[in-house]
This record gives structure tokens, sequence and C-alpha cells, in this order.
């Protein structure tokens, strides 16, 4: 083999590994980014105005004992 042919396929195959490496980091960031959505599933607005009444401090707890922030934080107003 030449050493220009040499040049060539080494370049050829470093592009290759190139684009294989950053269609996996791309591939594996989306995968990560629909795991978190569907990680965080939001509360029914029957909770969230359940929770904005309350005076006391409440935690709501999923089924693998996460807890659950509501989706729109309580607003005070102070006179």
């Amino acid at each position: 083999m030449t050493p220009t042919s040499l040049v060539l396929v080494s370049v050829g195959l470093g592009l290759l590994a190139g684009a294989l490496i950053t269609w996996a980091v791309f591939g594996a960031r989306t995968a990560g980014r629909r795991r978190a959505d569907a990680m965080r599933p939001e509360l029914p607005e029957v909770a969230v105005e359940l929770l904005g009444s309350l005076d006391s401090f409440a935690v709501i707890l999923d089924a693998s004992l996460s807890p659950s922030t509501p989706t729109r934080p309580r607003e005070t107003t102070r006179a």
C-alpha cells in the first residue's frame, strides 16, 4: 500500500469513526431528553389547585416515592 492511499484510508476511517461517535452522542442525548420528560409527569389541575389552597407545607409522592412538584409555583401576596 502506498503512503498516499494509506493516508486517504486513515482519513476516511477517521471521518467514519467521528460520524459514528457524533451519531451516538446525539442519539443518547435525544433519548435522555425523552426519558427525562417521561419521568416528570405533570400534576393534574385539581391537585395544583388543592396544593395552592393549603396554608401548610405539603409533599406529594408518586408510586416510586419520589416527590412531585406542582406545575405552577404558588403565588403569594403579602400586604
